[in-house]
């Protein structure tokens, strides 16, 4: 499943381009508290050529998103106190 939602789903850019598909997962996974793999679409969404600063509006978008419906988003690491520069290692999860 996994394999064909990156591949065949999210990787298609004739709709959103791979930063804003980066910002909609990001945002996504923020809101079903998954903070880890939010911070792995965070960091992708530099990685492939958007700014830091749009990482951050995506986080605080998806924050203030999930507390208007009350939902819990646990301890969610800000963009502001990622490492960019450091290796992400989903292995480690």
């Amino acid at each position: 499943m996994n394999k064909w939602a990156y591949e065949y789903w999210f990787a298609e850019d004739k709709i959103l381009s791979l930063i804003e598909s980066e910002a909609v997962m990001a945002s996504a996974l923020t809101c079903i508290n998954a903070p880890r793999a939010a911070i792995a679409h965070l960091r992708g969404i530099v990685r492939i050529g958007g700014s830091k600063d749009l990482a951050e509006r995506t986080q605080n978008l998806a924050i203030e998103v999930a507390r208007k419906f009350n939902v819990l988003t646990g301890d969610i690491d800000l963009v502001s106190e990622i490492d960019f520069a450091e290796g992400l290692d989903i292995t480690k999860w």
